[in-house]
């Protein structure tokens, strides 16, 4: 019977980080969410970064060859461009 009660040594000794139960469910918990983190970045983030920085270009959809850097610019100011006055506005904006 005392034998049936030997236990096998470790194949390897645990350090005492590994020990620790919080840094086990830490890791546990990034290898679960990666997967999703990883999917996130793809698919989003990265997509999203692409086109902010295509909006501050010169980039039409068709033609690489001449796009170039323009930054935040507008074609005309907002107070340039004429308000239409409609029948709505007569009635209930004045």
């Amino acid at each position: 019977m005392a034998e049936a009660t030997h236990v096998l040594p470790r194949a390897w000794p645990r350090s005492a980080t590994w020990r620790r139960r919080g840094f086990r469910r830490g890791l546990t918990f990034y290898l679960l969410i990666s997967p999703w983190l990883l999917g996130f970045v793809l698919l989003g983030a990265l997509p999203l970064a692409g086109a902010f920085l295509m909006s501050l270009t010169n980039y039409d959809g068709l033609n690489l060859d001449y796009v170039r850097f323009v930054g935040i610019k507008t074609t005309s100011a907002p107070s340039a461009i004429p308000r239409r006055s409609t029948r709505w506005d007569a009635r209930f904006c004045s």
